[in-house]
């Protein structure tokens, strides 16, 4: 908890970044409404639609960096919804239908696409899915576009050679203070060094100078008006010149944000969970998982059974898991795939129950003492396990679970949303992958794909593969890449997939082992 007056806050907030994880997390908010308006009067803005607030906290080394981002125009396609169609949003309603009320318009049309068409005329039906699914990837590269602009590296992970550029950085910073006059901000220097920034290096430079690590505005260019000589100083833009040539001659090449990068955790905010931000054009290759707060991310890293000393992140072994498939679901394509992995053990359901439930001790086997729970079919399986039984475990395997909207947060009014991810992170889960919206028998394919990579056949040297960076090849095994691919998110925190996993091995307690010497005798 926080101090009670502001004398230990500094000290509090240091501890509190101090505590937490190597990885990037990258925190994501859309301001509307009454905020957007008193914003834009403040900082004297033109009309907006919102603001979206970005701030990425890094290795303890580096300082916070927080941005604010006017969103000039709303991701809308200039359509008239359809009144004659009734369809309730499963995220009621947020900033979002404001923001970008074209992604509210895709997900209702793709919940009726074919219902309309006669079930003969297949190809028509297949015809209205195709255009849904461009316009789904055409509104996610516009939000990146319009929303984001050059700030869209600032979402990707810690570059793989970033270590080997701490010296160079370092010596670069002290030539821009001692030639530039630039207090420059370390945690934006050391991203646009290690990004595709190159060709809008001018406009960056008036970013580096920002103060406190927060910046204000628009497309970085903004500050730097080439036909207008009064928007600056002409001694600010000489020394902007300079150090735009000391950056180029430092020797640190400016990397493509294609290349392998470090995991990063996003924590949304709840009004624009529901969008599918991992799979805007920049993040598509980037491994993210999702967070409810920063907070949770250390509570879960601290709560979890899965870490290993070797490993700097958690790890679980696919081959001790099980798997629970809804019998009114039809599973065939991946029940199939299942009945092929002999490690993996079936979790039967009782017939003639509504809804049939599995047995208490196989639940409790399934998610207490196993490394990872799969659940194929309707929802997200709280009709088999009690969400509040979960939430009081000790300890909670890692989860997939295969249904329409198992992953998305409901919201109770004013009240802080609930979702079945949640439930298990409370319990100690280390992952959760699931489904923002819902997804046809496609998502069998990315079940299967999953799998695959689980078992494939990994060297000893070979650095062991996390989950997150195992979706997004996945995802392309989909039919439907963005309909289908983009509503599969991940939950938790950076969990590596090995088949060396040791059990731990835990002493009895006093009176067993007694119990054991005398015999086991009930008298003694």
């Amino acid at each position: 908890l926080a101090p009670k007056s502001t004398d230990g806050l500094v000290k509090f907030a240091k501890n509190f970044f101090n505590g937490l994880p190597e990885t990037t997390a990258i925190c994501i908010s859309v301001l509307g409404g009454t905020l957007s308006k008193l914003l834009q009067e403040l900082l004297k803005s033109p009309q907006v639609c919102g603001w979206l607030l970005l701030s990425r906290l890094s290795s303890k080394s580096q300082q916070p960096l927080a941005v604010l981002l006017p969103i000039y125009s709303s991701l809308g396609e200039g359509g008239i919804e359809k009144m004659d169609k009734r369809w309730d949003s499963p995220w009621g309603s947020t900033v979002v239908d404001v923001v970008a009320p074209a992604f509210r318009l895709i997900l209702k049309e793709y919940n009726f696409a074919g219902s309309q068409v006669p079930m003969e005329d297949e190809k028509l039906r297949w015809k209205e899915i195709d255009e849904l699914e461009l316009r789904l990837n055409k509104l996610l590269r516009n939000l990146e576009d319009t929303w984001l602009g050059p700030w869209r590296h600032l979402l990707l992970g810690e570059s793989s050679n970033s270590k080997s550029h701490e010296s160079t950085q370092k010596k670069l910073v002290e030539e821009l203070r001692a030639k530039c006059n630039m207090e420059v901000n370390e945690t934006l220097l050391k991203v646009f060094l290690g990004n595709d920034t190159a060709k809008d290096g001018d406009s960056w430079i008036s970013q580096l100078c920002s103060k406190n690590g927060c910046c204000i505005g628009g497309h970085p260019s903004d500050h730097i008006d080439e036909e207008n000589g009064s928007s600056i100083s002409d001694d600010l833009r000489s020394r902007y010149r300079l150090a735009l040539q000391l950056i180029r001659d430092s020797g640190i090449k400016l990397e493509d944000y294609n290349e392998k990068r470090e995991p990063i955790i996003l924590v949304l905010d709840h009004e624009i969970q529901m969008l599918p931000w991992e799979n805007i054009p920049t993040l598509r290759r980037q491994e993210v998982y999702r967070m409810p707060s920063v907070g949770s991310i250390s509570a879960v890293l601290k709560k979890s059974c899965y870490r290993e000393d070797p490993s700097p992140f958690l790890v679980i072994d696919p081959r001790d898991s099980c798997y629970l498939l809804d019998p009114k679901y039809n599973c065939k394509t991946l029940q199939t795939v299942l009945e092929g992995l002999s490690e993996i053990k079936e979790i039967k359901v009782e017939a003639g129950l509504e809804p049939p439930a599995p047995s208490a001790q196989e639940l409790n086997d399934a998610l207490g003492n196993r490394d990872l729970f799969l659940y194929h079919g309707h929802g997200s399986g709280d009709q088999y396990i009690p969400m509040r039984k979960v939430e009081n475990m000790n300890k909670c395997s890692a989860a997939f679970l295969m249904g329409c909207c198992s992953g998305l947060p409901y919201r109770g009014g004013r009240y802080v949303p609930k979702s079945v991810p949640i439930s298990f992170l409370l319990a100690g889960s280390p992952v959760i992958v699931a489904t923002l919206w819902d997804v046809p028998q496609d998502i069998s394919q990315f079940v299967k794909a999953m799998l695959e990579s689980f078992w494939r056949e990994r060297s000893d040297d070979v650095k062991p593969e996390r989950i997150g960076s195992l979706m997004a090849d996945a995802r392309y095994a989909c039919a439907q890449q963005f309909l289908t691919g983009a509503a599969i998110v991940c939950y938790g925190v950076p969990t590596a997939i090995t088949t060396k996993r040791k059990k731990k091995k835990y002493l009895k307690p006093m009176f067993e082992i007694c119990f054991d010497i005398l015999g086991g005798h009930s008298k003694y």
